[in-house]
C-alpha cells in the first residue's frame, strides 16, 4: 500500500505540480483515496471512485490524473497482506496461484489507493528528496 500510495503521489506532482500537491497535503483535513481497476500489469484501466476531505479535488481533475496515469504507463501494485500469519514461501505461493485463477475470470482487480497513505510528515522533505518534477 505504501508503494502505491508514493506511486500516486508522484503521479499527482507531475500531473499538478508540486506546488498545488503541497498545498493540498499541507491541510490537515486533506485525505483521500482512489479506487483504481488495474489489469494484470498493474495499469489503470480505469479509476471509478475517489473520495477526499476537501471539494478542491473535482472531477476535472481526476480526469487529468487519469489521462496523465495513463499515458505515462504508471502500474500500481497488486496488493495483498499476509494477515494471517503464514510461512513467507507458503504465502508467496498461495498469492501468486489466487492472482492467476483471479484473472483467469476477470479481466481488472480493484485496488484502494489512499493518500496520503501511510507517508509521513513532513511533506515537504518527502518531496524535496525526490525526484519528481514539476
Amino acid at each position: 500500500m505504501k508503494e502505491n500510495s508514493t506511486i500516486m503521489l508522484n503521479a499527482m506532482c507531475n500531473c499538478y505540480g508540486k506546488d498545488r500537491v503541497f498545498f493540498l497535503l499541507d491541510s490537515l483535513s486533506y485525505s483521500g483515496y482512489f479506487v483504481c481497476e488495474i489489469d494484470s500489469n498493474g495499469f489503470v484501466v480505469d479509476i471509478p471512485k475517489y473520495r477526499f476531505k476537501k471539494s478542491s479535488f473535482s472531477m476535472n481533475d481526476l480526469l487529468l490524473l487519469k489521462k496523465y496515469i495513463s499515458e505515462q504507463n504508471i502500474a500500481f501494485n497488486i496488493i495483498y497482506e499476509n494477515d494471517m500469519g503464514e510461512d513467507e514461501v507458503v504465502y508467496r505461493r498461495r498469492i501468486r496461484s489466487d492472482i492467476r485463477q483471479w484473472f483467469r475470470q476477470h479481466k481488472t482487480i480493484s485496488i484502494t489507493v489512499a493518500i496520503p497513505g501511510y507517508l509521513k510528515s513532513p511533506w515537504e522533505r518527502f518531496l524535496k528528496d525526490s525526484t519528481i518534477s514539476k
